[in-house]
C-alpha cells in the first residue's frame, strides 16, 4: 500500500486474508503496507536538502494522506503491531475470528465492549482497547490484502465507532488524562523522558485525529454517512464550558 489514505466509495470486491502473525518473519504481513508509508516520508527528509525550490501550497489543510503521514513519527512504527496483537487478542477472546468477516451485528457488540473496556480502572486493559480502536480506524490492515480493502475499511469504521459514540469517549479519556496528576509527577521526577511516558495521550489523539481527518475529508457518502457527519460537524462547532475545551470543524 503507498499510502495510508481513505477511498470514499467501497471496492467491488473485498478480498481479505487472515490477521493471524506470519511465523516465518515474526510480523503482521499487512504491517509492510503501513510502514512503507514512514519509510517514504524518511526518504523525502533525507533529500529535503537536495532541492533548493520548494514549492508550497497553502491551505487550511494538506491532503487526506499527508495529513496522516505527519500525525506518527518514525519511533512509532512497532506500536502499528502493538495495535494489531491488542485488537486480535480481544477480538478472539470474544469468540470472534476476523473482522472482515464478522456480521454488522457482532461488529456494533463488539465496539460496545470495547467502549466498556474503555472504563475500566485496569491500565493494561483500558490501554489494550485504545490500541484496538486506533487498529480499527487504521483498516485493520493485518486483514486486508489490497489498499482499496483498508482504505474501506478505515472509512467504514470510523463511522461505526463515531455512531456508537467512540469518539465522545475518547474526547472524555483525553480530559483524563490532562487532568493525570499522578502521570505529570512521575513525568516530572525523571531525568529524562522517552516516547513511552507519553504513550497513552498520543494513542488518544492518534485516534481523535483520525476520525476527525477522515470524516472531515468525505463528502460523497451516501445518506446514513451524511447525516453522521452533519451531526459531527455540530459536534465539533460545540463548547463544553464544564471541561473548558473548545472543539471546531
Amino acid at each position: 500500500m503507498e499510502n495510508f489514505i481513505i477511498s470514499p466509495g467501497k471496492p467491488s470486491s473485498c478480498q481479505c486474508r487472515s490477521s493471524n502473525m506470519d511465523s516465518t518473519d515474526g510480523g503482521c504481513r499487512g504491517l509492510p503496507k503501513l510502514q512503507e508509508l514512514f519509510r517514504r516520508q524518511r526518504r523525502d527528509s533525507e533529500t529535503l536538502n537536495e532541492s533548493p525550490d520548494l514549492e508550497f501550497s497553502y491551505g487550511d489543510a494538506d491532503f487526506y494522506d499527508n495529513e496522516i503521514a505527519e500525525l506518527y513519527c518514525y519511533t512509532e512504527e512497532p506500536e502499528f503491531h502493538q495495535n494489531l496483537k491488542s485488537f486480535e487478542e480481544i477480538f478472539a477472546s470474544e469468540g470472534y475470528k476476523q473482522w472482515t468477516t464478522a456480521t454488522d451485528t457482532q461488529q456494533r457488540k463488539f465496539v460496545v465492549f470495547l467502549q466498556n473496556e474503555l472504563e475500566v480502572a485496569d491500565m493494561e486493559r483500558r490501554m489494550s482497547a485504545i490500541q484496538s480502536v486506533l487498529y480499527l480506524v487504521q483498516g485493520v490492515f493485518g486483514e486486508c490484502e489490497t489498499e482499496e480493502n483498508q482504505q474501506y475499511w478505515s472509512k467504514k469504521n470510523v463511522y461505526l465507532l463515531y455512531d456508537l459514540g467512540l469518539f465522545t469517549s475518547f474526547v472524555q479519556l483525553l480530559h483524563l488524562e490532562m487532568e493525570n496528576k499522578t502521570a505529570v509527577s512521575a513525568a516530572l521526577k525523571k531525568q529524562t523522558l522517552s516516547i513511552a511516558d507519553s504513550k497513552e495521550l498520543r494513542l488518544i489523539l492518534n485516534v481523535l485525529y483520525t476520525m476527525v481527518e477522515t470524516m472531515r475529508h468525505l463528502d460523497d457518502d451516501d445518506g446514513e454517512e451524511k447525516s453522521l457527519k452533519k451531526q459531527f460537524r455540530n459536534e465539533l462547532s460545540m463548547t463544553s464550558y464544564k471541561s473548558h475545551y473548545f472543539l471546531f470543524f
